[in-house]
């Protein structure tokens, strides 16, 4: 004969008293018929109906649009890209929760605004594609004609005139002055992003013809333009491979030379770059080095680079100094949390 499992018993003994607590404990089921409904192939019992009032408040939080900064046109106002209909689109906003006005009315969205600097600035530059194509162009709004311009090519012809090729452009990047636009382009092959620069001013005076545009950095490969030097000769650039391998070097405008800055263990992650007030020396980011993306100045004739974020064990991640110079604002991933740091830049 086999002895009983004791732990069966305790079992089964603690469930159905658990049981008759939870039962005892539960309110009485009130009397009447249970609402049933059927939609389809939905079928729904007891569940109340939802207030048309509720469904109104809610949809508050669900109906939102965001919108992204493109920049500020002069002292008064941004311009901000935000969907209202199918497609984002450009719109000017002149006042804190001031009303917005829209500027562009595509069927294609817009993207990469860069507004003219200055505080007398006259428009923006902004790109768009057809069809989703992914070959975007380069374009000129004008705030007082309220008209657009064509920067770049879409398509490139072959020695009997045929079409070749569709082109590429983005990441167009103004100089100080509000004077030159550089941007990166694959007129050349097709497949290489070069970097090309244009003198905007006919176009930022009111003409309406594309700018003359030429190819400063053809080196093959994926390139970037960073930023003008304060004087408008120099150009920062950067070579982008993969996130963790990027080099930076810098263009002579003037002459084409190209000067690529050593990189510390031969590959590292780049993002931002830019130049110092006085043009000499220049900002950047990387893990050059280190286990973060860090913050650094370099010199190039004053010695080795110093770094300024090194006592944030944090990546940073975006990078940008005052229209006069004296202050660098700079953010930081801290713990999936964005912080704003902001340092006064000594001698100024």
């Amino acid at each position: 004969m086999r002895a009983p499992n004791v732990g069966l018993l305790t079992l089964t003994r603690l469930s159905a008293a658990t049981l008759t607590i939870v039962a005892l404990s539960l309110p009485a089921r009130a009397d009447g018929p249970v609402t049933r409904v059927e939609v389809g192939v939905r079928v729904s019992e007891a569940i109340p109906d939802v207030p048309e009032s509720l469904v109104a408040r809610l949809a508050r939080y669900q109906n939102t649009r965001g919108a992204i900064l493109g920049g500020f046109a002069g002292n008064d106002a941004v311009i901000v890209l935000t969907r209202f209909g199918e497609t984002n689109q450009a719109h000017r906003v002149t006042a804190p929760l001031g009303m917005r006005e829209q500027l562009t009315f595509f069927k294609e969205p817009v993207s990469a605004v860069a507004v003219q600097p200055g505080k007398a600035s006259r428009g923006f530059v902004f790109g768009r594609d057809v069809g989703g194509s992914e070959f975007w162009q380069l374009y000129w709004f004008d705030f007082a004609s309220r008209e657009t311009v064509l920067l770049t090519t879409p398509e490139v012809r072959d020695a009997d005139g045929k079409p070749a090729r569709r082109t590429r452009n983005e990441y167009p990047l103004w100089s100080g002055d509000g004077k030159q636009l550089a941007w990166a382009s694959t007129a050349r092959n097709g497949t290489d992003s070069d970097i090309w620069v244009a003198d905007m001013q006919a176009v930022t005076a009111g003409g309406q013809a594309a700018p003359p545009a030429r190819a400063v950095l053809t080196e093959g490969g994926t390139w970037l333009a960073a930023d003008f030097s304060p004087d408008g000769k120099r150009l920062l650039v950067i070579k982008f491979v993969s996130i963790n391998e990027a080099y930076p070097g810098e263009v002579d405008l003037e002459t084409g030379t190209l000067r690529l800055f050593p990189v510390d263990g031969g590959k590292a992650s780049f993002t931002a770059f830019k130049y110092a007030p006085d043009g000499r020396g220049v900002y950047y980011v990387s893990d050059e080095g280190r286990d973060f993306l860090t913050l650094w100045y370099h010199d190039p004739k004053g010695g080795a680079p110093v770094a300024i974020s090194k006592d944030i064990p944090w990546d940073v991640d975006e990078l940008a100094l005052s229209p006069t110079g004296r202050h660098l604002a700079f953010t930081v991933n801290d713990d999936g949390v964005s912080k704003l740091h902001v340092r006064t830049l000594p001698g100024l």
